[in-house]
């Protein structure tokens, strides 16, 4: 028995996310996203998503409105080390305002269903790209 598969292109992925065409080609190029099908056409360079990582550029996309894109790049690559192969598609990621100093702390569920607490950044810092936070071993 075939199962369906849903193919993306990235003009629906741009419609669905929100995401403009560069965001969405850095995100690739630096492994934020995944891509489950690319190939290079002559001049032209075709990429198809996979519901799986539709969900990995809607994540990143939310989660690029609250944060730097450096901490989201952290928490990626602190997943992968995991081996987790499509980090914001395999867990829950939270983005929670601490109490009265308006900070923001980002936490991420682990597989057992604990949260992991990572660095809380200030709400002023959430669209400059140098600041940064880094998420707990």
């Amino acid at each position: 028995m075939q199962s369906a598969y849903q193919a993306f292109t990235v003009p629906q992925v741009l419609r669905l996310t929100g995401l403009t065409r560069r965001q969405l080609d850095y995100w690739v190029k630096h492994e934020v996203v995944t891509v489950d099908t690319e190939r290079q056409l002559g001049n032209c360079r075709v990429r198809l998503f996979s519901f799986p990582n539709l969900i990995e550029a809607k994540t990143a996309a939310w989660l690029r409105d609250k944060t730097s894109l450096q901490l989201i790049r952290k928490i990626v690559e602190r997943l992968r080390s995991e081996d987790l192969v499509r980090p914001l598609a395999e867990v829950k990621v939270a983005v929670i305002e601490s109490g009265r100093s308006g900070r923001l702390v980002v936490v991420v569920q682990r597989a057992d269903g604990g949260w992991e607490r990572g660095r809380t950044v200030s709400r002023s810092c959430a669209s400059r790209s140098r600041c940064t936070g880094s998420l707990k071993s």
